[in-house]
């Protein structure tokens, strides 16, 4: 099932006189905004809009990308959504405005799941698969069948605006590529699974004069390890 439709209007303000006063407003749809909000954001979001004000609508502006940063609103705003277009939202999802207003992480992982979110409310943005470049090329017979195995992946948004890949291995272990933008330059961070470390292994700087690598981690192989 695909999210369904929540239509929300976003009302842009300014400060006037010590007041907020009115400026733009325009719809939008809120309904995978509403869906990345944490339990406890859901609950409050779900209340506000039971009883019929805005007070805990803000984070679907800020999930939407509406707010803050170049380009987006920078004042006073608020969001209303309407209570009967909540409840009809919340129907096709199977649940009620009240169910939202109480439900805990194990619910809401549920629900996200339903309409092909991922449970820990993390942004997919796309999936697909690599594999050893030797099997396409028609090179692989001194491979195993596990180094023949495809690696599903998976591109997530990060909590710094930057992007995840996420690899999982045939052998059920994960490796993690985070890349960020940090001071004009690109970042990569590298991860191993997460239960063998929950730090990088590796911070790569791609500079325009070079690229910087630097690393805690020994590696025991064939490798070279650029400091």
């Amino acid at each position: 099932m695909q999210i369904p439709v929540l239509y929300a209007r976003f009302q842009s303000q300014a400060w006037a006189n010590n007041q907020s006063i009115d400026l733009e407003s325009a719809g939008f749809d809120a309904g995978k905004a509403f869906l990345l909000l944490d339990a406890r954001q859901m609950n409050a979001a779900a209340r506000s809009i039971i009883d019929g004000n805005t007070h805990n609508l803000d984070p679907l502006a800020e999930k939407q990308g509406l707010v803050g940063g170049e380009g987006r609103h920078n004042g006073p705003f608020y969001v209303e959504v309407d209570p009967v277009n909540f409840e009809n939202w919340c129907a096709i999802l199977g649940t009620t405005p009240a169910a939202l207003s109480t439900i805990e992480m194990a619910g809401l992982s549920k629900l996200r799941e339903s309409v092909g979110m991922r449970a820990d409310g993390v942004e997919r943005l796309m999936t697909g698969t690599v594999v050893d470049w030797r099997v396409p090329d028609g090179e692989a017979d001194d491979l195993s069948d596990l180094q023949k195995a495809t690696w599903p992946v998976e591109i997530v948004k990060s909590g710094y605006d930057g992007l995840i890949l996420e690899f999982k291995a045939p052998d059920g272990t994960q490796r993690q590529l985070m890349i960020e933008v940090e001071k004009g330059n690109l970042k990569i961070l590298t991860y191993r699974d997460g239960e063998l470390s929950e730090q990088p292994d590796c911070a790569i700087h791609l500079l325009p004069e070079g690229t910087a690598v630097m690393s805690t981690t020994t590696l025991e192989t064939g490798y070279v390890l650029f400091h």
